[in-house]
């Protein structure tokens, strides 16, 4: 018997909260939410997830990127997808690739795409 794996989506907008879950749900993952980066470092700490979802941009312009390097110093176990709409653009602000990360997509993605990802995501890990 597999156990169930639990994602943890940390993101602003409740849409993407809601498609995550309409997305991975199906596919048999457990799915936690978390609207800020704060919010995300609580539930990481309580609910130990086997991956997260996170976006750059939040509540502040940076505040995923410092988010993603707190958990690659923290829990560098946990593989963590960024998944923003502004990575291209972004490149020319940020440097993307230096951002701890085991993969980067660009939203908006499909139910599909995503399941696909995360099962990707999850799949390097183990």
């Amino acid at each position: 018997m597999t156990t169930q794996k639990t994602i943890l989506v940390i993101d602003d907008d409740s849409d993407v909260h809601e498609l995550c879950k309409i997305s991975l749900k199906p596919a048999g993952f457990r799915v936690v939410c978390a609207s800020s980066a704060a919010e995300g470092k609580k539930l990481t700490a309580s609910e130990r997830p086997d991956g997260i979802i996170l976006d750059i941009m939040m509540e502040e312009a940076d505040s995923g990127l410092h988010l993603a390097r707190w958990l690659d110093e923290e829990h560098h176990e946990i593989p963590v997808m960024l998944m923003s709409s502004i990575l291209d653009a972004g490149a020319e602000v940020f440097d993307i690739f230096a951002i701890p990360a085991a993969m980067r997509v660009n939203k908006p993605l499909s139910p599909k795409e995503i399941t696909t990802q995360v099962q990707n995501m999850i799949a390097r890990k183990g």
